[in-house]
């Protein structure tokens, strides 16, 4: 194979995305919000319709991974039909203590809870 060949395939592989593609962010979170127009000019930003809460006790058996990867796949189909031509783009972060994943907390009760059972403890 051919230097030239070499360098026409490695430039499309990292010419996929540029920072002055348009990409669509399924999330309306402030920080992602903040971290993704540190890489890309264009941003829309959109609301997925994942039901967060259904699909973490339908799919228990996941690990904090493997759940994050899943979330984050179906909150980027959940828009994909609606900007067909756009480069879309889904996230979701968990957090796992002694495998077991804690959700963000809704209360302040809840938040003191999981501040104790992490407390000390390895968590990633």
């Amino acid at each position: 194979m051919g230097k030239n060949r070499i360098k026409k395939e490695r430039s499309k592989k990292t010419n996929l995305i540029t920072n002055n593609q348009q990409v669509v962010l399924a999330s309306l979170s402030k920080t992602r919000q903040i971290e993704i127009k540190k890489h890309f000019k264009d941003v829309i930003l959109t609301k997925h319709s994942v039901d967060e809460t259904k699909e973490k006790k339908k799919h228990k058996q996941l690990n904090a991974k493997d759940l994050a990867y899943h979330l984050a796949r179906l909150k980027a189909i959940s828009v994909s039909s609606k900007y067909k031509d756009k480069f879309v783009i889904g996230c979701d972060q968990t957090l796992e203590c002694n495998t077991k994943i804690l959700s963000k907390p809704k209360t302040l009760f809840k938040a003191k809870k999981n501040l104790k059972e992490l407390s000390g403890k390895k968590h990633r």
